[in-house]
């Protein structure tokens, strides 16, 4: 019976489960964030929440969305384009503020990213969204710093497409939440470079000059010398002691051969 009642409820709903649906579900209402792929840590996260919440004043939303993959969800031989407009329209259909609302897609496995926008853009978003790619999205990708690449395009989303009666203190809450976010992501670009930079190799030993190795093959060459003729004017010395002394330096010669002698005698 439970197993007749899963099936008659798959087939109300099309014969789509959440696996095969096609489609990453929508965040709750007055949420705009979904992080499927994980690519935000805790502080990223954090500060994309409260820029799209902080966008909701105006009425227009601002969606990010980042995906594993487009196979993930979707195993037809559909472009990542056609599956980011999907998204777009079913995740802003029926809401308050959908002809105005953007979103931001980003796909890890893809290396792809995309910025959908409502109609109410479309005379303006060509130029905006490309800078964004250009100067977010693009240097991210590259340095594999996606979470500080999608926080600087969520605040240059809200940025770019502004409403002409945005609030005064909407405004200036975004520069100045631009003027800390370039500082974080200018520290964090710094330090993932000299992270990577090249251990400076240890200097090479230059080899010496020939006038200077012949010197010391001189002095040491004198030096051996004078040890040698220390030697023998000391040697010289003691033979000559037992003149005053009486006392005959021991030999240190050969042994005498007894042969030898015998045949001097005859």
């Amino acid at each position: 019976m439970l197993a007749w009642c899963m099936v008659a409820l798959m087939a109300l709903q099309g014969g789509q489960t959440p696996e095969t649906s096609g489609m990453p579900a929508p965040p709750p209402r007055g949420r705009f964030v979904v992080d499927d792929a994980q690519l935000l840590d805790s502080a990223s996260r954090q500060t994309v929440d409260s820029i799209t919440r902080a966008r909701q004043a105006t009425g227009l939303p601002v969606y990010v969305l980042t995906i594993r993959s487009v196979a993930a969800y979707d195993s037809s031989d559909v472009s990542f384009e056609q599956f980011s407009r999907r998204v777009f329209t079913a995740w802003t259909a029926g809401r308050p503020g959908a002809e105005g609302a953007a979103m931001l897609i980003v796909s890890d496995e893809d290396k792809r990213a995309r910025i959908e926008v409502g109609p109410h853009w479309n005379a303006v978003a060509g130029p905006a969204v490309q800078q964004i790619m250009t100067d977010a999205i693009e240097p991210a990708m590259a340095h594999e710093s996606l979470d500080q690449g999608i926080v600087l395009a969520t605040y240059e989303i809200t940025w770019a497409l502004q409403p002409p009666e945005v609030s005064p203190w909407l405004r200036d809450a975004l520069i100045a939440g631009g003027v800390i976010l370039a500082g974080i992501l200018v520290l964090g670009l710094l330090r993932r470079r000299r992270a990577a930079a090249p251990v400076p190799a240890a200097p090479v030993e230059q080899p010496r000059p020939m006038a200077e190795v012949n010197q010391e093959l001189r002095v040491s060459q004198r030096m051996e010398a004078l040890g040698q003729a220390r030697k023998k004017s000391e040697k010289a010395a003691s033979s000559i002691t037992w003149l005053d002394t009486g006392e005959m330096p021991k030999y240190d010669g050969p042994a005498p051969d007894p042969a030898a002698e015998s045949d001097d005698e005859k």
